[in-house]
């Protein structure tokens, strides 16, 4: 996710937080898009897919927290698609 700093640069943010049942992970975005994203992790919850999460990102004085619903998930990563 990109973010417009005050000054006008670019900064790309890649580290997220995302909760599953009030619990919070943190995650790294590997690839994103309008309609969802994909999040590696080093230590995966237990299996999440179809259960609705929070993804939170932080950067540059800026925080979007989307809620989105878990695709696929394996033992590294998952997917999520926006709702």
């Amino acid at each position: 996710m990109t973010f417009t700093a005050r000054n006008g640069s670019r900064i790309f943010c890649r580290e997220v937080t995302f909760s599953v049942d009030d619990i919070v992970y943190a995650g790294t975005i590997e690839n994103l898009s309008k309609d969802g994203a994909l999040i590696l992790t080093q230590k995966p919850p237990y299996p999440i897919k179809n259960k609705e999460i929070f993804i939170s990102i932080s950067c540059a004085d800026k925080e979007d927290v989307r809620k989105a619903r878990v695709a696929w998930s394996d033992d590294r990563a998952f997917g999520a698609k926006f709702v």
